[in-house]
């Protein structure tokens, strides 16, 4: 029986543990800066912005530590469909329990409007991942 490599092992837990606090971060900074723009509020605090940074970071030293440049677009990506979806449906669900009304109001299309923005990045990542795998088996 051969003895697990340490090091390897260790390498992939930190990177993991990494993008998973980089993702949540950027989640919640893309779908507070998504909101801030269609809803045309102060885009981003200076807190926004220091948390931007830290989860960009934490982002680039897992994908140092994975050796895969890949690894930023793709999680880029699947943060704005994330926080698209969840900002757009959680407003629209707010405004259902509100007023039904409110729905054809300007709230409702910015609703819809982050949905649509939502599922365009889920698309271009697909697109992406595709691409991606066709360049690989060329």
């Amino acid at each position: 029986m051969t003895k697990p490599q340490r090091s390897s092992e260790r390498r992939l837990f930190a990177a993991s543990a990494l993008i998973l606090v980089g993702r949540i971060g950027l989640i919640v900074v893309v779908a507070h800066a998504l909101l801030g723009l269609l809803l045309q509020q102060q885009v981003m605090p200076l807190r926004g912005v220091a948390m931007l940074i830290v989860a960009v970071l934490l982002l680039v030293v897992a994908a140092a530590l994975l050796r895969d440049r890949s690894l930023l677009p793709l999680v880029g990506l699947q943060t704005v469909a994330a926080a698209g979806l969840l900002s757009g449906v959680a407003l629209l669900v707010r405004l259902v329990f509100r007023d039904w009304r409110l729905l054809g109001t300007h709230a409702g299309l910015v609703g819809c409007l982050l949905i649509g923005i939502g599922a365009g990045a889920g698309y271009a990542l697909r697109r992406y991942q595709y691409w991606k795998k066709r360049r690989r088996t060329a």
